[in-house]
Formats: structure tokens, C-alpha cells, sequence
């Protein structure tokens, strides 16, 4: 127990033994490693959504490439290309207004309103722009804040926001995935698509 800080008699000779000392020492490194733990994690948001915009813009420049019959043609067991494009766009923008705008749609993206592939990416590349101005602005406080929206169904949810934007990565990956191995078999491969592969051409 520090005696004259509980008689009220701290000065300034004593302050700075407070803490450069023991165990204030240590609460302080802790304490600056979080708030660099906080910074880090903003920072990583940023460059998950990076690769994600890069990772589409490799699978949509050789889906353009496609007959407009592989377009549109049903793959089983895995579907249409239109309709994964279309559901993967969907996703992205739903979860931004939930999180964004604190707007929970009650039904998904018609494809009727994304009639081509031009239609399509249009649309995705300004929902990128909104999306990559949202993260920018986040604060750590933010990303570390829960968000409350109800599912497709009206059910009422809540995550963590850094959460939530991950699952939106990692959710575009797995339909990447899907489309790789359509355009495979169309012999249009759209080649590595790892993270490893995006720092490296960064």
C-alpha cells in the first residue's frame, strides 16, 4: 500500500515510482498491448476486405469470359453461376445494411433484377464502395460492439460487428470456391485465389 497517497500527501517525486514500478509496470504494457491488439484488428478487417474485393474481381474477369450458356447453365450439384454471382453480391450488401444501417431485409436479391452479367457487376461495384468506406470509418470501439438485426425468418440475432464482417469473407469464399470448380470444368480456371496468393501480388 502506498502510505502517502492514502494521507493524501502524493507529490511529484512519487507519482512516476507509481508507474515504472512492479506490477504498474506490468499493467501498463498490458494496457498498451491492447490498445495495439484494437488497432491491429481494424487493420486486419481492412486487408480481409482487400482480398475479398480482389478474390471476386479474379473469378467475376474470368466469369466474364464465359458463353452466355455456361452463364446461365444449371451445374449440378452446385447450381447456376448467375444465381451463386447474384447470392454472393446479395449477401455482402444485406449484411452492410444490417450492420450499417440497422435494416434487416425481409427476403433475399431477386435475380430478375440482375439480368446479365453487366447488370450485376455494376451494382457489386458500387456496393464495394459503400462497403469499403463503412470499414474505413470504424472505430475499434465499433468493431468490438454487438449489432442487433433479425435473420431472414424475423428471428432476432445479435453478433459482434468484427464477427459479422468476417463471417461476410469467409461466406464469399466458400461460393468462390463453388464457382472455381464450374469454371474448371469449363476449362477456365480462375487460378489461385489463396490470401497467401493476394499478399504476395500486393
Amino acid at each position: 500500500m502506498c502510505h502517502g497517497l492514502a494521507r493524501g500527501r502524493a507529490n511529484s517525486s512519487n507519482i512516476p515510482a507509481l508507474f515504472t514500478g512492479g506490477k504498474n509496470l506490468v499493467f501498463l504494457r498490458v494496457l498498451r498491448g491492447f490498445y495495439q491488439v484494437k488497432k491491429v484488428l481494424k487493420d486486419y478487417i481492412i486487408q480481409l476486405y482487400q482480398y475479398n474485393r480482389w478474390a471476386n474481381h479474379r473469378l467475376l474477369d474470368t466469369v466474364a469470359r464465359l458463353t452466355e450458356e455456361q452463364y446461365f447453365a444449371e451445374v449440378p450439384p452446385i447450381g447456376r453461376v448467375h444465381a451463386i454471382l447474384v447470392h454472393s453480391f446479395g449477401a455482402e450488401a444485406l449484411w452492410r445494411v444490417r450492420a450499417q444501417e440497422g435494416i434487416s431485409p425481409s427476403g433475399f436479391f431477386d435475380e430478375a433484377n440482375y439480368p446479365t452479367l453487366a447488370d450485376l457487376t455494376a451494382k457489386w461495384a458500387t456496393e464495394e464502395s459503400l462497403m469499403q468506406s463503412y470499414i474505413t470509418g470504424l472505430t475499434e470501439e465499433a468493431l468490438a460492439a454487438p449489432i442487433d438485426y433479425k435473420n431472414l425468418s424475423g428471428q432476432p440475432l445479435q453478433n459482434k460487428l468484427s464477427d459479422i464482417l468476417t463471417h461476410v469473407v469467409f461466406h464469399g469464399m466458400q461460393h468462390r470456391s463453388e464457382l472455381a470448380i464450374i469454371l474448371t470444368s469449363y476449362g477456365a480456371s480462375p487460378g489461385n485465389i489463396d490470401f497467401i496468393t493476394f499478399l504476395r501480388e500486393q
